[in-house]
């Protein structure tokens, strides 16, 4: 996301699709989970906090410059009808249809991603509302988003 300007200049015509998920939810997920490289930020309800209020902020920046400049999928409409949100985003990036698209667990390309395991799978539904249980312990990250 701290790119957009830069990506839009140099490669005006590119597609940026954006992931929109609750924010407690998205943070969550970032929390508990341990990366490799450079989110030492997601380690600190404090930090995370004033990262991810960052990332809106730039995030409303663009949308404020140009509506059109992304396209926003939400992850509960992705999770809940992701037969059309995947044709929604083949559309948007101008793409011709392929009904391999929905198939994407069967793809052998390489992941490198915290969530190899998982995009290797099949849609699945148990993520939503998942992370309720740790909303108790992370009150002072909420008050911060």
């Amino acid at each position: 996301f701290m790119w957009i300007g830069f990506i839009k200049y140099i490669f005006p015509e590119s597609k940026i699709i954006q992931c929109v998920r609750n924010s407690k939810y998205n943070c969550i997920s970032l929390y508990k989970n341990i990366f490799e490289g450079s989110l030492n930020f997601s380690y600190s309800e404090n930090e995370l906090g004033r990262y991810y209020n960052l990332y809106k902020d730039l995030i409303n920046f663009w949308k404020n410059y140009s509506t059109e400049l992304f396209h926003d999928v939400h992850y509960e409409n992705l999770i809940n009808d992701s037969d059309n949100e995947i044709k929604k985003i083949i559309n948007y990036c101008n793409l011709d249809w392929e009904d391999r698209c929905l198939d994407f667990s069967k793809n052998k390309n390489p992941i490198k991603t915290a969530s190899v395991g998982q995009a290797r799978k099949p849609i699945y539904k148990s993520s939503i509302n998942s992370s309720t249980k740790f909303e108790p312990y992370l009150k002072d990250l909420f008050k911060l988003i």
